[in-house]
């Protein structure tokens, strides 16, 4: 038992770190010729008349709590949704209304109470650890002003100690996708709007979440010519600064609206990375605009929070490029671009 606790421990690590990335799931419901949703088909869903997924049902469960409808996008390859919710509520009310609902879609075989590491003995903790590593939505993190609760799925299904066992045996875990999905809540108080905010991001069941890991530790390595990075699909419209690695992308997959985003790191300067994009996007027909000539002409003047970062902003019809060059952590230059509509 000890050796399993270990080894869920450490799985543990690897998938909860990998829920702030976040993710997307399909919902289910039955349309009338008129797009809405009649009574009876409804309760039948209700009902469980019709077999579920885990995202499926996490994803009913937040229709039911009163979230928007999910906006889609693609990361790294991955499709991820993002639902939001408010309320006069704080966040310990909404969290017990969330953990019942929850129960009732059946991802929770019981209401979780919020984490106290105070009280919380050993065996509440693996107890919580093997929930959220089969499905359920579990206490993360609670604070004064914010509450997560999550979980993720495993590959294998597993529903009992014996299969978390054979996932956890793996000889090559690099070589394998232990992890096929995952779902995430934040939940903020405001205190000056005395309003709580709920973020809820989900994956479906076919969410790689080697794609979001390997970006980033190629980010880390050099650069192979042509050699994509892991999970990536090409920017047609924004090409990688010269030297750079792209460690995130982002595409909005709602046709009716227009985002995309990179984020990209290199080691040459930023002023000469800067310079490429001012160049290389007047090629591609966009044009800068007039407040961004007006601001990188009175940068070198004003002292500001954020001085070492600099903007670029151009237009092309009715979308809007935006790239921002700032020095990271570790010294090299990162590159932030999106395209909005």
């Amino acid at each position: 038992m000890n050796t399993t606790k270990s080894a869920l421990a450490v799985g543990a690590k690897l998938g909860l770190a990998g829920l702030v990335i976040c993710a997307v799931a399909w919902s289910v419901v039955v349309f009338q010729p008129d797009g809405t949703v009649s009574e009876s088909e409804a309760d039948i869903l209700d009902l469980n008349f019709i077999h579920l997924s885990n995202s499926a049902r996490f994803a009913r469960g937040l229709k039911h709590l009163g979230h928007d409808s999910p906006q889609t996008f693609d990361i790294n390859g991955n499709v991820v949704n993002f639902s939001t919710n408010f309320s006069r509520k704080s966040p310990e009310q909404l969290f017990k209304e969330y953990q019942d609902e929850f129960v009732h879609q059946g991802l929770n075989k019981k209401s979780w109470p919020l984490r106290d590491p105070s009280q919380d003995t050993e065996a509440q903790d693996a107890e919580r650890i093997f929930a959220a590593m089969t499905g359920g939505v579990v206490p993360l993190i609670s604070n004064e002003n914010m509450i997560a609760m999550g979980g993720v799925l495993p590959t294998n299904d597993a529903t009992d100690e014996e299969g978390m066992k054979e996932l956890a045996s793996s000889t090559n875990l690099e070589d394998r996708k232990i992890f096929k999905g995952h779902h995430y809540i934040e939940m903020f108080w405001d205190k000056e709007t005395h309003k709580s905010t709920v973020l809820a991001s989900w994956s479906d069941e076919n969410f790689d979440y080697r794609k979001m890991r390997d970006a980033y530790m190629a980010a880390d390595a050099p650069p192979t010519p042509g050699v994509p990075t892991s999970g990536n699909s090409v920017d047609t419209e924004v090409p990688a600064c010269p030297g750079c690695s792209r460690i995130n992308r982002v595409r909005d997959l709602d046709a009716t609206r227009t985002y995309s985003s990179n984020v990209f790191v290199g080691e040459r300067p930023q002023a000469e990375l800067m310079d490429f994009y001012r160049n290389a996007m007047v090629r591609r027909g966009w044009q800068e605009t007039e407040a961004s000539e007006n601001l990188n002409l009175a940068l070198p003047y004003v002292e500001h929070k954020g001085s070492a970062s600099t903007m670029l902003s151009f237009s092309q019809g009715e979308r809007f490029l935006t790239i921002l060059g700032y020095p990271g952590d570790d010294g090299r230059t990162q590159i932030h671009t999106s395209i909005t509509k």
